[in-house]
C-alpha cells in the first residue's frame, strides 16, 4: 500500500525504475542516491544569481522575495541541518543576507541604509524589509 502511494507520486519513468523494489524504504534509498546528491552546478547558478540580484527596476517586495527564494533554495540544496535558534553560524548567515539585501538597493535608499547601520545592533532581515518597504 505504501509502495503504491509512493510510486504514484513519481513520474512514470522513475516509478518504472523502482517498481520491483522490496519496500518503500528501499525505494527511498535508491531515489536518494540517484537524485539526492548536491548539484554543484546548480549551487553555482544560485550563487551567481544572488550575486547579480539588485533592486534595479523591481519593487522592494519583488526584490526581497527573489532574494528570499534564492536563499531558501540554496539552503535546501546544501541541506544544512543547523538549529536556527542557537547556532552562531546561522546568525552570521542571517547577517550576510541582510548585507546582501542592503547592498542591492538602489541609491535612493542610501539614507535608509545608513540609518539602519547607525543602530547599535543590526536589525533582522525581516525588520529591515519592514523599515524599507513603505518608502
Amino acid at each position: 500500500m505504501v509502495i503504491s502511494l509512493f510510486t504514484s507520486s513519481l513520474s512514470p519513468e522513475i516509478a518504472e525504475s523502482v517498481q520491483y523494489s522490496e519496500s518503500a524504504e528501499c525505494i527511498w534509498k535508491q531515489l536518494e542516491i540517484r537524485y539526492g546528491t548536491v548539484n554543484g552546478a546548480k549551487i553555482f547558478e544560485i550563487k551567481k544569481e544572488l550575486a547579480s540580484t539588485c533592486l534595479g527596476s523591481l519593487d522592494i517586495a519583488s526584490y526581497f522575495n527573489k532574494l528570499k527564494r534564492l536563499w531558501d533554495e540554496l539552503a535546501f540544496k546544501r541541506q544544512h541541518s543547523v538549529n536556527p535558534c542557537n547556532c552562531p553560524l546561522q546568525k552570521e548567515l542571517e547577517e550576510d543576507k541582510l548585507y546582501q539585501f542592503l547592498m542591492g538597493l538602489n541609491e535612493i535608499y542610501v539614507s535608509v541604509r545608513s540609518n539602519l547601520f547607525m543602530r547599535q545592533l543590526l536589525p533582522f532581515l525581516d525588520i529591515a524589509y519592514q523599515y524599507i518597504a513603505p518608502r
